[in-house]
């Protein structure tokens, strides 16, 4: 066990603080602790899991394109992802036979949310407070700034608008701080709260899953969940952590470290969602995916930089 545990520290520290060596290499946009798989099964081994936008032939390659199959003595594993999976909702605003684009009061976490008047949408993830016992919608800050192109104030409605809701009767919060995007440094966490004023419109449960129970750090092979609008509630499998990864925006690259990836649970619209274990603890919030993958901040970290907590019960 020991052995085990001091590898994992010894990958995690390479993705944290290494990521160089495999982002310079064509094609490359991550690097993390992930799983030896073989034939699309797992080895039982950890490793350096290493993300190509396109897996080559080796032969096509020049060696210093190459990702090594042994990185100082441990064992790598390239793997294809999409190249720039961020969860934007897409111009399908269908409502039928989904109950999480509904009106609904108190509205627990998982039902479709979005800043008022704005096309742009994801999920609630669940209620949080701060040190003076306010309460606040607590979800991705992509979501609630509608891509950070809204001001602080803006009301935050539910249901979001493309599902008819308006500003002021179906008023949940208003937008009161969110992480901004740092692109000369490193990113932790894509998350944001809105000042809840009337109490008694929000629940501090999820939908399908009930009262948030504690929070944990994510695990390999885990057995995870979480209810988001577009899916509802997914089931999966943590598959690789500690990734640093790089994305495309429109003002330039941003960089993003310690982010999970699960198994696919998610589809544009689940942005926000509150990543949970089986003991119903918080692990992760939603920040993107693929038909492969779904990809989360840790939400011990967004919630330090939010200066909020989960309410527990």
């Amino acid at each position: 066990m020991n052995i085990n545990c001091n590898l994992d520290q010894q990958i995690l520290y390479i993705a944290r603080c290494q990521y160089k060596f495999f982002l310079s290499k064509p094609n490359v946009v991550g690097v993390g602790l992930g799983i030896k798989l073989k034939n699309g099964i797992d080895t039982g081994q950890n490793c350096i899991k290493v993300f190509v936008t396109r897996k080559l032939p080796q032969n096509s390659l020049c060696k210093n394109a190459l990702v090594p199959t042994l990185y100082q003595g441990i064992i790598t594993d390239v793997e294809e992802i999409q190249n720039n999976n961020l969860y934007y909702p897409k111009n399908n605003f269908s409502s039928m036979n989904n109950p999480f684009t509904k009106r609904v009061r108190p509205t627990p976490g998982g039902y479709a949310i979005g800043p008022a008047s704005n096309v742009l949408f994801g999920s609630l993830g669940c209620i949080v407070k701060d040190d003076m016992g306010k309460h606040y919608l607590f979800s991705s800050a992509h979501v609630l700034t509608a891509d950070y192109t809204v001001p602080l104030g803006t009301e935050i409605i539910q249901p979001s608008y493309p599902f008819h809701g308006h500003a002021p009767n179906d008023t949940i919060g208003t937008l009161y701080k969110y992480i901004p995007l740092n692109f000369t440094g490193a990113n932790f966490a894509d998350a944001g709260i809105a000042l809840v004023s009337d109490l008694s419109k929000v629940s501090n449960k999820v939908a399908l899953i009930g009262d948030i129970k504690g929070v944990s750090l994510p695990v390999l092979r885990l057995s995870v969940k979480k209810t988001g609008y577009k899916t509802g509630l997914t089931k999966g499998t943590i598959k690789s952590i500690g990734v640093t990864r790089l994305y495309s925006y429109e003002h330039g690259a941003v960089l993003f470290k310690n982010l999970i990836l699960t198994s696919n649970m998610s589809n544009p619209g689940d942005s926000g969602s509150i990543l949970f274990d089986n003991s119903n603890k918080a692990i992760g919030i939603l920040f993107g995916g693929d038909a492969q993958n779904s990809i989360f901040n840790p939400i011990s970290i967004a919630l330090d930089l939010l200066h909020v907590q989960l309410i527990i019960h």
